[in-house]
């Protein structure tokens, strides 16, 4: 452990503007000469070294510039905050009310001047927002490789299914990380 101890000292050097306290910055910081072999690799173990301890309350949190030491105060929301995993069904909660959100006000269009229609929203088979109205805008997740066979499906089932009267399917290809983000999300609210 004593030896891991000279890594901290750059940590612990007053955050400078714009330089992120990185693995490749901190150990930059520990080169004792210009010509001295790259510490990289060894910098990285003894950081993660330090991160599994626990001991001396280091945390990695790239949204705060990289390594950083917790208060104690903090530590312990900290972990209880990393120790809630939230349930599908508090994911899928929150998808829906990003959605909501997205389609606020309800998509709207007035027929010849006369009739006013109303589309609700969908994400798969569960409704959104508007269950009653006109128009179902079903939001169907897929991945970019299966989108064009998912389309091809949607064109048969359109044309042949009675739930996809009055329904448009959109395809969406979310970003890979939009599932974490929102289990990352669920947990900063239990904190809350």
């Amino acid at each position: 452990m004593k030896a891991h101890l000279g890594a901290l000292d750059p940590i612990r050097v007053q955050p400078i503007e714009n330089f992120p306290r990185t693995a490749e910055n901190i150990t930059a910081l520990l080169y004792p000469a210009l010509d001295s072999p790259g510490l990289l690799d060894a910098g990285r173990d003894c950081l993660n070294k330090l991160l599994n301890e626990k001991e001396c309350s280091l945390v990695e949190d790239p949204r705060s510039g990289g390594y950083l030491f917790l208060s104690e105060g903090i530590k312990v929301y900290r972990d209880k905050r990393s120790g809630f995993v939230p349930s599908s069904g508090d994911v899928n909660q929150l998808r829906s009310q990003l959605l909501a959100g997205v389609f606020e006000p309800l998509p709207t269009a007035m027929l010849e001047n006369v009739k006013k229609v109303q589309a609700g929203v969908r994400y798969g088979k569960v409704t959104i927002v508007g269950e009653g109205e006109d128009i179902q805008i079903r939001i169907e997740p897929v991945t970019s490789g299966s989108l064009e066979a998912r389309r091809q499906e949607l064109l048969i089932d359109t044309n042949s299914k009675r739930e996809y009267e009055n329904t448009i399917a959109l395809l969406v290809s979310f970003p890979e990380e939009i599932d974490d983000l929102l289990v990352e999300a669920k947990r900063s609210d239990f904190i809350i």
